[in-house]
């Protein structure tokens, strides 16, 4: 009796959880995003007005939304950047601007966690619109030229990847695993994280697009802030605590060590230059630099591995003729 007790109780929990995480679902993951006043497309359409940006507060519009818009959007670009959180800071909306010397503009695609999947996913959505960009610039991470080292994008752009990457090379690589995807969707409906995410949702009044007041970048505001041309300015807490705290001499492993490339992801990230090439557009690499305390301990697996891939990028750079920029090592920079 106790355990049938148990067990009732249990499937009662996980339906409730289940159910809470389904209707209120703040990633968007089990509800057409598109058919809301706040859509993703609706949010860019008002961040392209904006003068200042828009707040993005924590866990409110997901990022791969707003960027898949943002690429769909019929706006002219003259510059795609696209890569990881590494890049999103890269702007020419800010009084300091980016990379003056080669864009006279720039549009930033950047989502967070940003792998190779996201790349091509985010291209296809950008080389298939009437303006297509003149220059894709490629942030270039050490886990990038691997397969599977993020999956968000097979939520939210998985048809825009497969469609690039048979368009640019007719191997598979990355296998389609539907009943594996299905299972994932019905687990995240009881995953701790996006069931706490969800109740913080119920109430929220913060949830609806609001433009950001005129501020200064450098110390941020309560809430992240998109810009105008996609980059981010986070809030004033994480400049403040990223200002101050230190990083430990030799980094954090973040998705470092073990096997950082693989020959197949990158003969896939050249066929998709190639591809860009013939098309007209121009295509660059940038490696964004790890802090110098990072760089303080030659032997951790940080250094290691940000060794191994650079030199490997400059080996694929030499091999399908791309302009590679700066370093992740900033001592080489200046």
């Amino acid at each position: 009796q106790y355990f049938f007790s148990l067990l009732i109780l249990t499937c009662i929990s996980l339906f409730c959880v289940g159910s809470i995480s389904y209707i209120v679902d703040p990633a968007n993951i089990y509800h057409d995003s598109t058919e809301t006043q706040n859509s993703p497309a609706v949010f860019v359409d008002h961040l392209l007005k904006s003068q200042n940006g828009l707040l993005w507060p924590d866990d409110s519009w997901n990022i791969r939304e707003i960027k898949k818009s943002l690429a769909q959007n019929k706006t002219t670009i003259d510059c795609a950047v696209i890569g990881s959180s590494r890049v999103m800071q890269i702007s020419s909306y800010r009084e300091q601007k980016s990379l003056t010397n080669l864009c006279d503009s720039i549009t930033n695609i950047g989502v967070a966690g940003g792998a190779l999947e996201d790349y091509l996913a985010l291209s296809y959505e950008l080389i298939n619109r009437k303006r297509k960009p003149n220059t894709f610039i490629f942030g270039i991470d050490p886990w990038t030229l691997n397969f599977r080292q993020d999956e968000r994008w097979e939520v939210f752009y998985k048809d825009a990847y497969y469609a690039m990457n048979n368009m640019v090379t007719s191997n598979d690589i990355v296998q389609e695993n539907n009943s594996l995807s299905w299972l994932k969707y019905i687990a995240n409906l009881i995953n701790p994280y996006y069931f706490f995410r969800s109740v913080k949702q119920i109430g929220r009044d913060d949830f609806v697009i609001k433009e950001a007041p005129e501020f200064d970048y450098s110390n941020g505001i309560d809430s992240p802030v998109l810009l105008p041309d996609g980059s981010v300015i986070y809030s004033n807490k994480k400049i403040s605590d990223a200002n101050q705290n230190q990083i430990p001499k030799g980094g954090i492993n973040y998705r470092l060590g073990g096997q950082q490339f693989s020959e197949g992801a990158i003969e896939l990230f050249s066929d998709l230059v190639k591809h860009l090439n013939k098309a007209g557009i121009s295509t660059i690499i940038i490696l964004t630099p790890y802090q110098h305390n990072v760089w303080a301990d030659k032997n951790s697996v940080t250094v290691k591995s940000l060794v191994t891939v650079e030199s490997r990028v400059r080996k694929l750079g030499e091999a399908i003729d791309i302009s590679i920029l700066v370093s992740y090592n900033p001592n080489t920079i200046g």
